[in-house]
């Protein structure tokens, strides 16, 4: 089993679906791919009979997972919710039906797990009328680093920060994090020392 990446590199330093840029700068697809290939991963998928949990596995151990999963509007309020607890053995893929599902496009599915999130959508992102961004940003800045808070007033989607635009040697630890109106999540950002340099 494997995984051929269509792009790895860039030849320009700019937003596409490669995994890093002319000069090896991460893309959000980076981040991405650190996450599908850990040891724990939970995806909600589509299925026939609609939407399914899946609990993969690539661990030697066996995994006791358990997961919340909500049913929520745009606004973040929970529309319907379940509990899932079940043992996923070693390099394998357990697969949960789920009896809920969005009814609109204003509706989505999360799923809160031991191995992170996951998201399902009720439609494609052009066809969701999401609101308007609403977030306040703190910076906490220290000798090696810079520590920007984002909260969350609305659902956010794919929060990516871009700190090479600003300073090319800066790196970023996240990317790609959606949040629930309320929620904060703070990106380390780092090797921004000295003047900035042309690109």
């Amino acid at each position: 089993m494997g995984t051929v990446v269509w792009q790895f590199n860039d030849c320009w330093p700019a937003i596409s679906w490669s995994v890093v840029d002319g000069d090896g700068r991460r893309k959000p697809l980076w981040y991405a791919l650190r996450r599908v290939f850990a040891d724990h991963l939970t995806t909600i998928q589509s299925r026939r009979g609609g939407p399914a949990l899946a609990a993969v596995n690539d661990d030697g151990e066996p995994w006791e997972f358990t997961a919340t999963v909500s049913l929520r509007g745009l606004a973040g309020a929970v529309l319907d919710q379940v509990g899932v607890a079940a043992t996923v053995d070693p390099d394998t893929v357990l697969t949960v039906p789920l009896d809920m599902a969005p009814g609109s496009a204003s509706e989505f599915l999360v799923a809160d797990a031991d191995s992170g999130r996951a998201w399902w959508f009720g439609a494609e992102d052009k066809d969701i009328a999401w609101p308007p961004a609403a977030y306040t940003a703190a910076v906490e800045q220290t000798a090696t680093a810079a520590r920007v808070t984002i909260t969350a007033h609305n659902l956010l989607r794919d929060l990516t920060l871009y700190p090479d635009r600003l300073h090319p040697d800066a790196e970023v630890g996240l990317a790609g994090v959606t949040l629930l109106p309320g929620e904060s999540v703070t990106f380390t950002v780092t090797g921004a020392t000295g003047p900035a340099r042309p690109h």
